[in-house]
């Protein structure tokens, strides 16, 4: 079990039981994990191009981050950007109320349309094209 507090308002908490991991991170907002994957908890140093308002250029700030943010980040492999996808145009908004089996219908008819969507992006980046 631990807590702990960095740089500022980066707060976090965190438990190790029996090969499960839980974590919670607060930056601007709550971050939570729950993982059989993550064997410890560590920080991990980042670098990012931010832009400084003193000097009125782009300069290099370091930030840090709990590793099993960034490894989530990194082998998420688009799950979560297909759910925002989805969530974000969605046609069922308006038959929360309908029969049982068109929530079905449409979750799956928006599934289809944003793995789709995420094929094409694919596709036209490995061709070299913009995609529209």
């Amino acid at each position: 079990k631990g807590m702990g507090i960095v740089e500022g308002d980066k707060r976090y908490a965190s438990t190790v039981e029996d090969n499960l991991v839980a974590a919670s991170v607060y930056d601007q907002k709550g971050v939570h994990f729950l993982s059989t994957c993550v064997q410890r908890i560590h920080w991990i140093e980042k670098f990012r191009e931010v832009f400084d308002k003193t000097t009125q250029r782009k300069r290099m700030g370091k930030f840090l981050r709990l590793a099993i943010n960034d490894d989530y980040n990194l082998n998420m492999n688009n799950v979560d950007i297909a759910d925002q996808l989805r969530g974000s145009y969605r046609p069922d908004r308006w038959m929360r109320k309908q029969k049982w089996w068109w929530s079905m219908f449409f979750w799956g008819h928006g599934t289809l349309l944003v793995n789709a969507f995420i094929a094409y992006k694919r596709f036209m980046e490995n061709k070299g094209l913009k995609p529209m």
